[in-house]
């Protein structure tokens, strides 16, 4: 029996969908197929010690201005690339335990005053027989950045719906950059602690439909901090 013409392309048509559909649920963007550009590329957090002596004179009230600019090199890095503690490290060799903490202390002025909290500074005095220098000490924390650059891959149309192995590298690159501590990645800064007073004064200003910041007049709010950014 023969097939008529339009029953004839029917079914081819319907056996081309039939491979299409097959294809596609072969192909399909499983979770096998799917892109984690974490782990795809990863970025990698190192850390190393870093000890640093100091030469604190015993009989001086405040460090001089060349220590002094040596103490705020070290507490910058800090800030930037530091774990949770810097250590203070001080002999009780020469003059006692009250002259080894006397020379931690004027260290630790000098750290809190360029924005060190207390809670980040360690001062241990340790039993040397030699009296030394003081020793400052933190774990310093860098990136590896991934590298970019692959474009072997096709970044057009194909079937199985796979990304070319450059794909989303410079976005993971330019996020590490931005990155303002990398001891954050491996543990984030705890939040300080909030104004519960002011918080507590800005809600019954509002019960009371008393005159907001956002109520007031360009003039009357100044120096706002709404103001920040639109300049």
């Amino acid at each position: 029996m023969r097939l008529s013409h339009s029953r004839l392309i029917a079914l081819l048509a319907g056996g081309l969908l039939s491979l299409t559909l097959a294809a596609c649920d072969h192909a399909s963007n499983t979770e096998q197929h799917a892109t984690n550009l974490e782990r795809k590329h990863p970025i990698e957090v190192t850390s190393r010690w870093i000890s640093q002596p100091i030469e604190v004179e015993t009989r001086t009230v405040t460090l001089p201005a060349h220590t002094a600019e040596q103490v705020r090199r070290l507490g910058t890095d800090f800030l930037r690339n530091g774990g949770d503690i810097l250590e203070i490290s001080v002999s009780d060799a020469a003059g006692g335990r009250a002259t080894a903490i006397h020379r931690a202390e004027m260290i630790k002025t000098e750290l809190l005053r360029m924005g060190l909290q207390q809670n980040e500074i360690a001062v241990r005095v340790a039993p040397i027989t030699e009296a030394g220098p003081v020793m400052l000490s933190y774990e310093r924390f860098s990136l590896v950045l991934p590298e970019c650059g692959n474009f072997s891959g096709q970044p057009s149309f194909n079937f199985e719906n796979k990304v070319y192995p450059n794909f989303g590298c410079s976005v993971r690159r330019d996020l590490a950059q931005m990155v303002a501590n990398p001891a954050h990645l491996k543990q984030p800064k705890p939040l300080a602690a909030s104004d519960a007073e002011r918080r507590g004064r800005a809600l019954r200003n509002y019960r009371l439909g008393a005159v907001t910041d956002s109520a007031l007049s360009e003039q009357q709010r100044g120096g706002s901090l709404s103001d920040v950014g639109t300049r």
